[in-house]
């Protein structure tokens, strides 16, 4: 018996990893080729992290900061980070960047397309995160 929390594949997960790479349209590729984009049937919270109030100064807020992002990384595979310090027009440039990336022509992202030396696990080797160190530390 499957507890709420478990699911059980009905595909060959290996063979559709390794379509996505031969597609090499990453994951806007993917999301560009499905139809309709299906709601969720209940509403989602993003998790939302606080990265003011000391987190360099205190090892205690420090340690607080760590366990909220672990959390939210195991649960969700992601987090919206608020107070980072990262200005407004910076973000809005980033943002732009990304978007006019995306919105080229497929055949023009796909010489963008590599594995690489991204971290490489049993389901894919995802190019398309961030990553984000905590330091200096405390």
């Amino acid at each position: 018996m499957e507890s709420k929390d478990t699911v059980t594949a009905t595909f060959d997960r290996t063979s559709e990893v390794k379509a996505l790479d031969q597609m090499k349209t990453g994951v806007k590729g993917l999301v560009d080729s499905v139809s309709s984009n299906p709601k969720p049937s209940s509403p989602v919270t993003i998790p939302t992290i606080d990265l003011e109030g000391g987190v360099f100064e205190s090892r205690a807020t420090r340690e607080s900061v760590i366990a909220k992002v672990k959390h939210a990384m195991e649960k969700f595979g992601f987090f919206r980070a608020i107070n980072h310090g990262v200005p407004l027009d910076t973000m809005e440039k980033m943002e732009a960047g990304i978007r006019g990336f995306h919105e080229q022509d497929p055949e023009v992202r796909k010489a963008f397309y590599t594995r690489g030396k991204a971290n490489t696990n049993a389901a894919a080797s995802w190019r398309e995160t961030l990553s984000c160190f905590m330091a200096p530390d405390v």
